[in-house]
């Protein structure tokens, strides 16, 4: 373990015959750096489940990849707990770890059982617990959003002539 927590920018000296000389010397600590994949325009995390017809069953999947050395803790939390959007999704895992250099799949489900537009926030907090300059804390807003249909009916014709 190293015994600074800070990362380290500096020269270390040596004396040639020529003079001094100085070699850059750049020490830095393990790091967590999370890339969540998809987002909205504004680079916020984003599930969309479109269209849903009523009784059918979406999935999609939030992606978050380390790109760290220092893994990192979670937990998926519910903002607004009066939505009736929630009693219609899942997902899981709800809390774990970012492995180091890994990658995590968040899966949500919905479920539909009432037609019309529906959205909600959740709240992603990660942190690895680190001190300095390795420390990672940061929440992010989750939207979900999806819509239910009701089963769609076609013909071929408009009008029928019996």
């Amino acid at each position: 373990l190293p015994k600074v927590p800070e990362n380290i920018v500096t020269t270390f000296p040596i004396l040639a015959k020529t003079g001094r000389v100085d070699f850059p010397l750049r020490c830095t600590t393990k790091k967590t750096i999370l890339a969540i994949t998809p987002t909205d325009f504004d680079n916020n995390p984003e599930v969309d489940f479109g269209q849903v017809l009523s009784g059918e069953v979406g999935t999609r999947l939030l992606q978050i990849k380390n790109d760290g050395a220092l893994p990192a803790k979670f937990e998926c939390e519910v903002v607004d707990g009066d939505s009736d959007f929630l009693s219609m999704i899942s997902w899981s895992p709800s809390k774990g770890e970012f492995k180091a250099h890994g990658m995590t799949k968040l899966s949500f489900q919905f479920k539909p059982t009432v037609v019309g537009s529906f959205s909600t926030t959740l709240r992603l907090h990660c942190g690895n617990g680190a001190a300095g300059d390795a420390k990672f804390e940061k929440t992010y807003e989750v939207v979900v959003r999806g819509t239910c249909v009701d089963v769609p009916i076609y013909v071929e014709k408009e009008e029928y002539d019996l």
